[in-house]
């Protein structure tokens, strides 16, 4: 698949290739669930949750709630 100058995204060498090309979307691949996706997502959490200094397993929703804290502790400091 050669790609069109200036890098705007690949140019189909054929008829099939195009209509497979359509097909990829990102909520097509989100609803696949392959598990590479799956074992991606949970390596970008476990950094995500490092680079907070947080435990790499942290659920969701302690993530959320100490993420509202940190928020509600920033705009604490900045009101006069």
């Amino acid at each position: 698949m050669d790609r069109i100058a200036g890098g705007a995204g690949p140019v189909p060498r054929s008829a099939g290739a195009a209509q497979q090309l359509r097909k990829r979307t990102l909520t097509n691949l989100h609803n696949a669930h392959p598990q590479w996706l799956a074992d991606t997502h949970e390596v970008l959490d476990a950094a995500v949750a490092t680079a907070y200094g947080w435990d790499a397993g942290i659920g969701e929703e302690e993530a959320l709630g100490a993420l509202l804290e940190m928020n509600r502790k920033a705009i604490l400091r900045r009101e006069p």
